[in-house]
């Protein structure tokens, strides 16, 4: 009987989330109405200035990229690090690594 009455609370709680994410997404979407038009101006007007910039540009190019991750470090890892240097030495996996 608990598990029915825990379930109908978690349905229920799921429910309410989505009706007051229903409601708040309608709100934000109403206060934002009037202002569309004027977004949607200033929108037409930064790509009048991109191809602008982008005539004056051409024969020039330039790439710019920034990248993450994670250091998720898996059991086999930890064994070669223990073996190779007779303890846990990590340096030699980043030495690709350019600084950022």
């Amino acid at each position: 009987m608990k598990k029915v009455n825990e379930t109908k609370k978690g349905s229920i709680v799921a429910i309410l989330a989505m009706i007051l994410f229903i409601l708040f997404a309608s709100f934000s979407l109403y206060q934002l109405r009037d202002k569309l038009p004027e977004f949607v101006a200033k929108v037409k007007e930064g790509e009048q200035k991109e191809e602008t910039a982008e005539d004056e540009r051409k024969g020039s190019s330039s790439f710019s990229f920034v990248g993450v991750g994670d250091n998720l470090i898996h059991g086999a890892i930890y064994y070669y690090q223990e073996q190779a240097h007779n303890g846990y030495n990590f340096d030699d996996l980043y030495t690709l690594t350019n600084p950022y």
